[in-house]
Formats: structure tokens, sequence, C-alpha cells
């Protein structure tokens, strides 16, 4: 840091706002929980010595414009914004699915998709990092605002006392449930690329360990130091409220998308007919009907995880079919509603902690959080939600990655909007990401037209067809017998669809013999191996296995002890007919 003749210490070439916000007054709760966490006097004197008060954002302007933008975002408003802002950015990434990766420009096509993918993954972790970055800088020797925190009789910040409780702030949670959704996309575009070499990939498993590596540390630690640390006691005392009127916003909201995926279809009616006596009619026709079907299958490719939301509205495999997107996004939705919760309530448990704070000060502190999250009733202000799609702050990208490397010299606020910047890239970038699957559609389109000029196949693989295809295996048997009249195509073809959603399930058609499609000897033998949790009963298994009649001759369960349910009358028949049976 270069010094002037007179010593004092110049302004670092970071140290500017993003934006022009020098008429933005901070609303006065801003100050008031400042001031409760910090020594108003001690930023003068700290100011006083860096010579800065001349920019017009001196330490204690710079202090009140932190605490309230990082702790804003916990406001009413923005949680729900934030809420929104996350299922815009999921319903994007499903848009136009996954190029086919056939011949030399669909495996172009299809790297691309994965490479964009990947690139949205870094963004929003270069976003937390930033976030991160911006605390260290709070706290550094540059700024060193640590010296005017106020604290407990241990000497530790009651601010650095609730860290552990920040881990539950509503842009972690966010933007590491958006990670994750990025990465079950790209498993499944992985599975695109392995299915053409007829290999398969567990997308579920590995998307269970993902998120176990994600979040069972914090979650460990967070939970454990909100509980033994006694902030829950204050946060079911004082900040239950707001997570109940949390939770019914997001209800409305969660409604509005069912409401979405009830009514579209509907929207997209009727279908053209075939033939038509009127020329000219059915020419407008046909136009309306391809224009219904693309937009039909732009909201079917974004909502396809919404289906079946009736019978088990959280996606969990607990509840019922397991749907996993849902799942994922339906624990981030109730996460930001708890987010109030774990952060005001271990805020304010430290406060309390302090026996050098007055009483009559914690109840105030407490009063003055609640002031805070519903700071847009009171003081007409509003703050904006940890998703940006501000596509001006784009501009600014390329000095939130400068401020990354001499982050200790940057204004910690400055910090926080390159984040948000950093987002709206990504933002940005998810709108430009399904013109590549268009495009892989309209080669398909030209490949593949015939005279009438229809096409016939299509480039990109749904990644809502992709999940389905697993989730909804039963009803995918039932569509392929009714599709299949001939028993051996039938078998065929139901073996695929269990073997590929079930990867501990073996079926062997028919295994000898020159012709073994119709070697009735061997028949069909169906052996199960390791953990099938996911079949769970004999009953379910029986289901599964009805496309195959009468020609299962051999069933091995030996190696299998989580297989449950009682047998029945049916099932008793159903096993007398099988010649040889290990369970």
């Amino acid at each position: 840091m270069p010094d002037n003749d007179d010593g004092t210490i110049l302004m670092h070439q970071h140290q500017r706002r993003l934006k022009d916000d020098e008429d933005t007054e901070l609303p006065d709760i801003a100050y008031a929980i400042t001031n409760r966490l910090f020594d108003k006097s001690c930023f003068f004197d700290n100011s006083n010595n860096h010579g800065w008060n001349e920019t017009g954002h001196d330490d204690y302007e710079i202090a009140v414009e932190y605490v309230y933008h990082f702790f804003g975002q916990l406001r009413i408003e923005s949680i729900i914004g934030t809420e929104v802002g996350f299922l815009i950015m999921t319903m994007l990434l499903q848009a136009g699915g996954v190029p086919s990766p056939e011949k030399v420009l669909g495996w172009f096509l299809w790297a691309l998709w994965m490479g964009i993918v990947a690139l949205q993954w870094v963004l929003i972790l270069l976003a937390e990092i930033l976030l991160v970055l911006s605390y260290f800088s709070f706290e550094g020797k540059e700024f060193n605002f640590r010296e005017c925190m106020v604290e407990l009789e241990t000497g530790d910040a009651i601010l650095n006392a609730a860290l552990p409780g920040l881990l539950f702030h509503p842009t972690f949670v966010a933007r590491h449930m958006t990670m994750s959704i990025y990465f079950y996309a790209l498993l499944q575009g992985a599975e695109v690329a392995l299915l053409t070499a007829n290999m398969r990939i567990n997308v579920h498993k590995w998307l269970v360990r993902y998120l176990v590596i994600m979040f069972a540390p914090g979650i460990l630690v967070g939970v454990g130091y909100f509980v033994f640390s006694l902030p829950v006691l204050f946060g079911v005392v004082f900040y239950l409220p707001p997570v109940l009127f949390g939770l019914l916003i997001t209800m409305a909201v969660f409604l509005l998308l069912v409401g979405a995926t009830s009514c579209f279809p509907f929207l997209m009616e009727p279908k053209v007919e075939e033939e038509e006596e009127d020329n000219e009619c059915c020419s407008e026709e046909i136009k309306l009907s391809k224009v219904s079907e693309f937009v039909h299958g732009q909201i079917d490719g974004t909502l396809w995880w919404m289906k079946g939301v009736y019978k088990n509205p959280l996606g969990l495999g607990i509840f019922g079919q397991r749907n996993d997107l849902r799942a994922m996004v339906s624990i981030t939705l109730i996460g930001l509603c708890l987010s109030p919760f774990f952060v005001f309530g271990t805020l304010t448990a430290f406060y309390c902690y302090a026996l050098n704070i007055p009483p009559g000060d914690k109840i105030a502190f407490a009063i003055e959080l609640y002031q805070l999250q519903y700071a847009l009733f009171s003081f007409k202000d509003f703050e904006f939600p940890a998703f940006s799609f501000d596509l001006s702050l784009v501009q600014y990208f390329g000095d939130a990655l400068d401020d990354m490397q001499d982050f200790a010299f940057v204004d910690p606020t400055v910090l926080l909007q390159g984040a948000q910047s950093v987002t709206a890239v990504n933002f940005l970038v998810s709108i430009l990401k399904p013109l590549l699957s268009n495009i892989a559609n309209l080669t398909a389109a030209i490949e593949t037209s015939a005279d009438a000029g229809l096409v016939k196949s299509n480039k990109t693989t749904p990644l809502g067809k992709l999940a389905m295809d697993k989730e909804d295996v039963e009803e995918k048997l039932k569509d392929l017998k009714e599709k299949y009249q001939d028993l051996d195509q039938l078998m065929t073809e139901s073996k695929l669809v269990l073997e590929q959603r079930y990867p501990t399930l073996r079926i062997t058609l028919n295994s000898g013999g020159n012709n073994p499609l119709h070697n009735k000897e061997d028949g069909v033998q169906v052996k199960l191996t390791g953990q099938s949790r996911e079949i769970g009963t004999l009953d379910k298994l029986m289901s599964l296995l009805a496309n195959f009649k009468g020609r299962i001759t051999a069933m091995d369960l030996a190696g299998v002890s989580d297989i449950k349910g009682e047998i029945t009358p049916q099932m008793v028949e159903w096993l007398s007919s099988i010649e040889k049976k290990d369970l």
C-alpha cells in the first residue's frame, strides 16, 4: 500500500462502488444494529488514523453499509426474492435439454453444454468466495473493524461468536443448493454420453455423495453449535413467527408453480387435426400447432419436476416416488425460511450472553432484528435478494475478479457487490444456454427433415426425461406393455428400463441356445445383488417383473438382506411358478 509524502495512506484503487449509490440513504435501523455490535467512537478514531473521511465513505459508514446489506438478505422480501430467483435459475437450467452426442457436431455441442454448466457451477462458487473474502477484508489489518466490535467477557467479538450460525445465511443456502442442481445437471449430461456406449451411471447415488460432502460438515457444525451453545432457545422464543410467515409465503409461491403445471397443458390444446378440407385454414392451424407445441415443450421441459407433486410434494423417497430435483428445491425453500431462525437466534443468544450489556439493550436488540426483517413495511425500503438479475452489473465482473487477488485492501461492501456482479454473469449465461440446445435441434431439422419439412428426430435429450425415465419406472413399464405386443420384444425393453433404474438388478433373457429369445428352457433369470432398498418389498419386485409374465425360471435373492414384505397368496402363486429359487 503506497504512501503520500506526508505519510497518509492512499486509497486502494479498488475502493470504489460498483454502482453509484451516493444518494442512497440507509434506514435508521441499519445504524441502530451497527451501534449494537460495534463501538461507534472507535470507528471515528480508526477513520481519522486512515485519513479516509475525504472519500465520503469513512470506516463507520462502511461498517453500517456492510452490516445492513449482509443481514438485510434476511429481510422477508429478500428471502422471497431469493426463493423466486432460485426457482428461475432452476427452470432456466432445465430449458432446452442436453445436446445428444451424435457425430462430430453433436459431441462438440454436448461438450460445450457441459462446459457452460460447469462454468455456472464455478461462477456460483466465486460468488460465495467473494462473500467470505468480504468478511476477511472487514476484519483485516487494512480496515481492522475487529478492534471496534463489542466483545464478550472472554474477549471474543459477539459477531465472531455467532459466525457458525451464519452458515445458514440465505445467500449460502441458495447458492450452495444452486451449485448442487448444476452438479445434478452435469451428472445427467454425463449419463447422456455414457448411454451412447451402453454404459450406465447411478445419478442418484453420485448426487447423494456430492450432497453429503458439500453439506454434512456445515450442517453438523452449525446445528451442533446452535443446539449446544443454546441459541436454539432464543430462536424458539423470538424467531418462530418469522419462520411461519416465511413458510406461508413459500407455500403461496409453490402453489403458483402447481397451478402453472396444471393449467399449461390445457392452454396448449387443442391439437391440429391431420385432415382438413380447407387448406388455408389447415395451414394456419399447423402454424399455431407448431408454436403451441414449442411453447408447451419449453414449459414442460422447465417444470417437469413438478409432475406428481400431489402424491409427494417434497419429492423425498421416504414419502413416495422419489424426485431428486423436486427434493432439492423443497429443501432449499424450507432452508431459506429457517435462515432467520438460525442466524438471528445465534446472534441474539450471544448478545444476551454479554454481561456488560444492560438487559434493556438486549431486548431492544431482538426488537431491532425484527424491525430489520420487516423494514419493507416500516421504513418503505427494499433490499435485493441473494440472486441478482441486474445485468448492468455484468460490466463489473472483471473488477470483481481483480478484487479477489488483493481483497485485504478492498472495501468489504464492494466485495459484497462483486458477488452480485458474478451472480449477474451467471444469470446471463443461464439465459444464453438454452440457445445452444435450440442450435442442436436446428441442425436436426436440417439433417433429418423430409420433403414436407417435418422434423423426425431431436438432437437434445430433456433433463426431465432423463430423470423421469428412472423415477417413474413403473409407469414406463406400463407404457411398454401397451406399446409392444410381442412378448420377447417387451421383455427386452423392460430389461433395459429396469437395469438402468436399479443397478443392483440383473436380468438374463434366455441365455442358452442359438436363438436366445425363443429358448423356452432357460427362460428368464433374475438376480439381485448388494443393497436393494429402492425396491424395498417383494410385492414391488413382483410388480416390476410383471412384463415377464410366466417366463421367469430362476430367482436369486440370496445376497440381499433388505427386501421385506409379507408373503401374500398371490405372491405364493407367483413364486411357485419359478423353478429355481434362492430367497
